[in-house]
């Protein structure tokens, strides 16, 4: 009797802590939904125009180098505000041509704060969020990540901003993407 007492003792232990994690988890959700319906009823809509990718040179054999793609033609279209802490959020579908002159789509929520400037032309730093899909990762598995970011906003409704892919290996990586916003 002592043994199955312990047990249920045990068991309620462990399942008490989960109802705390369960209700921060959709408190998490809760503040998620209303941020995201936050960018969209007041961000301005964006236009992203990807122009450029610099790999750097010493990552990758040269014959592969010079076959590597610079000019990422694409399109990308989405919200993005300007928070009253300076802090810009905005969420966004983007597809370009990656470096190996396939499409990869993606789907990406990014947060900045400035660094220096004002709130219309500065510097800053933050993150991109992303979910994308590439044909040399498993066929266009999507798959998630998240790499820093720096943007340079020129006015109100134009900056540039570019994220940076870390290499994990040769011949991978090391690649810095621009990437041109207009704002209405």
């Amino acid at each position: 009797m002592r043994s199955i007492f312990l047990l249920l003792c045990s068991i309620v232990a462990l399942i008490a802590p989960l109802s705390s994690v369960a209700q921060n988890v959709t408190e998490i959700e809760n503040r998620v939904k209303q941020h995201i319906s936050l960018i969209y009823d007041e961000g301005k809509t964006e236009i992203q125009i990807p122009f450029y990718t610099y790999h750097f040179p010493f990552a990758y054999d040269r014959d592969v180098y010079d076959q590597l793609n610079r000019w990422p033609l694409g399109f990308g279209i989405g919200k993005g505000l300007d928070e009253p802490n300076g802090k810009w959020s905005g969420f966004y579908f983007l597809t370009f041509s990656d470096s190996h002159h396939d499409q990869e789509p993606g789907l990406i929520y990014s947060q900045t704060w400035p660094l220096i400037g004002d709130k219309h032309q500065n510097i800053s730093a933050g993150y991109v969020a992303f979910i994308t899909a590439r044909s040399d990762i498993r066929s266009y598995l999507p798959f998630p990540g998240i790499l820093p970011a720096m943007s340079a906003s020129l006015s109100e409704s134009f900056k540039i901003t570019f994220s940076y892919v870390p290499s994990f290996t040769h011949g991978t990586g090391n690649v810095t993407l621009f990437t041109a916003t207009y704002r209405y």
